[in-house]
């Protein structure tokens, strides 16, 4: 039986719980399961036969499973020859500036160069330059990549970002609307899209915001709430 997550025994243990349950979303998320539900109650300590520990994200009950995956192709946005190419340059100066700057730690960057089509990719779905080169690095870091020395241009196969079976697919978890008044969710927990019932910020490059539903992103917003609760509510071990 697990433990409360609100049972940590210091700042590194509770911080190392967040990544298992991101983890434990992206298993659901695979299965198209979202949770809809992530809160301080369903974060649970697990402890491992070798006394190490460990978080997951329990509790089910408000869980919505998607029917089907649907392509997503539809909201990469289509650039010309000319808008892409001038774009690149911008994105190639913007990280290679980082990783000049990096040796002032002004700034972490990579130790890396970036194939062409990785730039095009984070291109056609940040948009901005200035955001897709804070995309790259960030997931760079994240796997590590980043500060491998290796002579050979980030792809996308190391970044996750190749296409299987030659587009890009997402759970459909627009397929059962809400009711009247229906929030999922525990309040202090939710996002601000799930609370309104409606995307409040529109995404750069779209005229107007989509349609709410729903999504893995709100279950993850949830997780960074659970965490500044515990951190202004805990006075710590």
């Amino acid at each position: 039986m697990g433990e409360s997550i609100r049972r940590f025994c210091n700042p590194l243990e509770l911080l190392s719980y967040f990544p298992d349950c991101i983890r434990e979303q992206k298993r659901g998320h695979d299965k198209l399961i979202i949770h809809r539900d992530a809160s301080i109650g369903n974060l649970l300590i697990f402890e491992r036969s070798n006394g190490t520990t460990f978080g997951r994200l329990m509790d089910y009950d408000h869980a919505k499973k998607a029917k089907e995956k649907i392509d997503i192709t539809s909201y990469i946005r289509d650039l010309s020859s000319s808008e892409l190419d001038t774009k690149r340059k911008v994105l190639q100066y913007n990280l290679a500036y980082v990783r000049q700057r990096k040796a002032d730690n002004v700034v972490l960057g990579l130790n890396r160069q970036v194939d062409n089509e990785v730039l095009d990719r984070a291109l056609k779905w940040v948009f901005e330059p200035g955001h897709a080169a804070k995309y790259i690095r960030d997931v760079a870091d994240f796997t590590g990549l980043g500060n491998d020395a290796s002579e050979k241009p980030l792809c996308l196969s190391d970044l996750g970002w190749d296409e299987k079976d030659g587009v890009d697919k997402w759970p459909d978890f627009a397929n059962r609307k809400h009711g009247p008044g229906e929030r999922t969710g525990t309040l202090p927990y939710m996002s601000g899209d799930v609370i309104a019932r409606e995307t409040l910020h529109t995404p750069p490059g779209f005229d107007e915001a989509p349609p709410f539903v729903h999504e893995a992103i709100h279950d993850v917003e949830s997780l960074f709430w659970v965490l500044v609760n515990l951190c202004l509510t805990r006075k710590g071990p």
